[in-house]
């Protein structure tokens, strides 16, 4: 059912583009289960689990942040002026190991004079996972120190991937979601595929509706563009799951011995519901391969307290490799800068160095050889 791919598709040559947005239309009736559907979108190349991963050489995100709240221990402020961040984004994956390198630009309300906004200047973020350990690497142009935290396994590489992955909603991964929505729709409560298509844009498209313990679904996919989504609404309650497998907005009581100074369900931080949109999503056709290549989100996040924050965000990708060629220096943390303060994850309150591509202990012993391995060199 369903297939690999074998060539290499660069995505710079001059290419059909497709604009799929506009005003939702009903078109012709439909003939496909929600199976055939949902196995369909997992081959396409930027989800599919069977490639050999894919590159991106340049992919940039623009999220613009209204109604910002600053939490602090003196009082909430609520801003209308935006808060803005851009990324320059280098990723690559081989199905398994990920290297998602972020520059980043950005202004921020001053923690002290809530009421002034600072530029912040460019600042790295990035993630990877090597196949052996996930490394956490932060710059911040106001702080001279570096800092990196290396966990021993990837049992966080979904959150990086859903969080730290500005792109991720291209690839399936919603805002409110750390898994693909294929995924989440298998094991929603009620899957349905509408009886008749929907126009988005000028294209017929399918519409599979979906509703459980994940929240509301409903997504278009466009069979004409290689059954990729051209569009995805999504709505989640305070009760439904969200981020790590928990409720949107968790409940907690409180308990004797506890110092909070309320309960968790009365913290102004805690959301009530959240709203997603992807729209707008640009494809690229090149060797009969659709890849979808800039896309609109909006999001809306509702507190407790009656606050909203909205984020809207654009993304646009460029030369894109799929199944490319990865050498044996590829997925290796060779971004890092001597002298960053290193952590080990659990063990955080003791602190090491990175020294050309080592972790070394404050008396310069080795604790960790992350430099990679020459071909003839044995683990």
């Amino acid at each position: 059912m369903k297939k690999t791919l074998f060539a290499t598709f660069i995505l710079t040559i001059i290419a059909t583009v497709c604009f799929a947005e506009g005003k939702t239309q009903k078109a012709e009736p439909n003939h496909i289960s929600v199976e055939e559907l949902l196995d369909k979108y997992g081959e396409t190349p930027t989800a599919s689990d069977l490639i050999q991963g894919y590159k991106v050489e340049r992919q940039k995100v623009t999220s613009i942040s209204y109604n910002y709240t600053l939490h602090s221990k003196q009082n909430d402020s609520a801003f209308s002026s935006p808060i803005v961040e851009k990324f320059e984004v280098e990723f690559k994956t081989d199905g398994n190991r990920v290297d998602h390198r972020a520059k980043v630009w950005s202004n921020h309300h001053d923690r002290d004079h809530p009421e002034v906004i600072k530029t912040v200047p460019v600042q790295e973020r990035s993630f990877m996972w090597d196949g052996q350990s996930l490394y956490l690497y932060r710059t911040n142009a106001l702080r001279p120190q570096k800092e990196l935290f290396i966990e021993p396994d990837e049992k966080e590489k979904p959150a990086y991937m859903a969080i730290d992955n500005r792109g991720s909603p291209l690839q399936g991964i919603f805002i409110g979601d750390f898994e693909r929505v294929d995924s989440i729709l298998e094991k929603s409560d009620v899957v349905k595929v509408s009886d008749r298509k929907e126009k988005v844009g000028n294209y017929s498209c399918y519409v599979i509706s979906a509703e459980g313990k994940y929240g509301k679904y409903k997504i278009w996919i466009d069979p004409e563009h290689g059954y990729n989504i051209a569009k995805a609404k999504v709505s989640k309650k305070r009760d439904d799951i969200a981020w790590r497998n928990m409720p949107l907005g968790p409940r907690m009581e409180k308990t004797k011995g506890e110092r909070r100074t309320y309960q968790m369900g009365e913290h102004p931080g805690i959301k009530k519901s959240l709203s997603f949109v992807l729209d707008n999503v640009k494809y690229e056709n090149v060797g009969g391969v659709w890849i979808p290549v800039s896309a609109n989100f909006q999001t809306e996040i509702t507190h407790v307290n009656g606050r909203t924050v909205e984020l809207e965000t654009s993304i646009e990708r460029k030369n894109i490799q799929i199944n490319p060629t990865f050498g044996e220096n590829d997925f290796k943390p060779d971004n890092i800068a001597d002298g960053t303060r290193v952590a080990i994850i659990p063990y955080t309150s003791i602190s090491y160095t990175w020294q050309a591509g080592k972790v070394v202990d404050k008396d310069g012993k080795v604790i960790m050889d992350c430099r990679p391995k020459k071909s003839n060199e044995k683990d």
